[in-house]
């Protein structure tokens, strides 16, 4: 009989330790509330026992994990990369359990989808119907955002996939696909007193309020280069809205003047929204798809992937 560990031996010595899923749950929470009272309350411990749970951890890695002071601890710079690694273990751990409950009950896989506003509206929602139509029983959860707030939850476990601008560094442990180039357009309602004219100048847009997507940095940063080359000062931005329905709600009932992506004019129509004839361009940006690259194992999550390309094409 062949001596297997032997020759795991010979070709390279054995991982020295083993993490225990228990364990980095533990760990989780005391990095969520920073106190080790408060975690061990919210997972049900006494304090002594969470105390043991990361003293048996930080030997298994033989790191200290924690900077303990008065307030609370504080990760080191070990357990803030165990942190970022652990995240990623517990989202996958509770994905798998979740499918696992819902193949014993006979239903079908979750698909997670993160989308900017400009997705949300245009290619994503008719992927999602082919998609329904090959597998009916899959259930996907779309989240809207920018880019700012969707990498971080793809690179966290959260998210399968993200639509959105390829705005962003590149990430090791990010795949990215860009489908399309599109760009940056300016709106304002039919009955706005610009909506007629043949061509407006970055001054005059200055005399009206603003609206746009809260919290989209990269599209207030391009905005802002558009109006400097044109030499004058950036809009103030009186209103921020989370959706693209909200949004267009603002221009239907005021003089507001909004940024959005070309793909969304055909839904902003319906609303008696039209594109501004401005002098010059805003900005062009590419678009596309980012996931992890170990995603793409799951049958489902590349069959959405595949009606998306189909979409843009």
């Amino acid at each position: 009989m062949a001596d297997h560990d032997g020759e795991a031996r010979a070709a390279g010595p054995w991982p020295r330790w083993a993490l225990d899923s228990r364990l980095l749950r533990h760990f989780l929470a005391v990095v969520h509330h920073g106190n080790m009272t408060a975690a061990a309350s919210a997972l049900g411990l006494t304090q002594p026992a969470l105390s043991k749970s990361i003293q048996h951890l930080e030997q298994e890695l033989d790191v200290a994990l924690f900077v303990r002071h008065a307030g609370g601890v504080t990760p080191t710079a070990y357990g803030g990369a165990l942190a970022r690694r652990a995240r990623l273990i517990d989202a996958e751990l509770a994905r798998a359990r979740a499918e696992i409950e819902a193949i014993r009950g006979g239903g079908a896989a979750v698909v997670r989808v993160g989308a900017s506003p400009m997705w949300t509206a245009a290619y994503l929602p008719q992927a999602v119907a082919a998609l329904h139509r090959d597998l009916p029983r899959v259930q996907v959860r779309i989240s809207s955002g920018v880019i700012d707030t969707l990498i971080p939850r793809v690179l966290g476990g959260e998210l399968d996939l993200v639509c959105a601008a390829m705005d962003f560094p590149e990430h090791g442990e990010l795949e990215r696909e860009s489908l399309l180039e599109a760009e940056h357009v300016l709106v304002v309602h039919r009955s706005h007193r610009l909506a007629r004219r043949r061509a407006v100048a970055a001054a005059e847009l200055l005399q009206y309020p603003w609206a746009t997507i809260g919290d989209d940095r990269v599209a207030m940063a391009r905005l802002g280069a558009y109006f400097s080359a044109s030499g004058v000062s950036q809009p103030r931005i009186d209103i921020e809205a989370q959706t693209l329905d909200a949004l267009a709600g603002v221009l239907c009932n005021g003089p507001f003047i909004a940024n959005i992506a070309a793909p969304n004019l055909e839904f902003f129509a319906a609303f008696g929204i039209v594109r501004l004839p401005i002098r010059g361009t805003l900005w062009r940006f590419r678009a596309g798809i980012v996931y992890r690259a170990a995603a793409l194992a799951d049958p489902t999550l590349s069959l959405l992937i595949a009606h998306l390309r189909a979409q843009v094409r």
